[in-house]
């Protein structure tokens, strides 16, 4: 829920380039996707690797990409946050089950 909040307080905060909040929500969107490309790897499920992957690449504060226009990273943010509420749902459900 915390990366939700950060994505969505992200798009709505007109960031610069260089800011720190760039940086902040590269880590905190970069990491976990890293963490969850693991753990997907060692089952198998291509779709979640392949999805994570991306957003890890689109988000990585060491090679940041720019995208200057803010209706393209609108679409993007919004695909990324509902990737990661539904990633986090399908945990919870599994967690459940054991």
């Amino acid at each position: 829920m915390p990366l939700f909040l950060t994505l969505f307080n992200y798009q709505y905060n007109e960031p610069s380039n260089n800011n720190h909040k760039d940086t902040f929500l590269g880590v905190a969107v970069t990491f976990p996707s890293i963490v969850i490309v693991v753990k997907e790897y060692e089952v198998r499920n291509d779709f979640w690797c392949i999805m994570f992957v991306l957003i890890a690449l689109l988000f990585n504060p060491l090679i940041p990409v720019y995208l200057h226009k803010k209706l393209i990273w609108e679409p993007i943010d919004g695909v990324c946050g509902v990737l990661f509420l539904v990633k986090a749902i399908a945990l919870l459900r599994a967690s459940k089950q054991r």
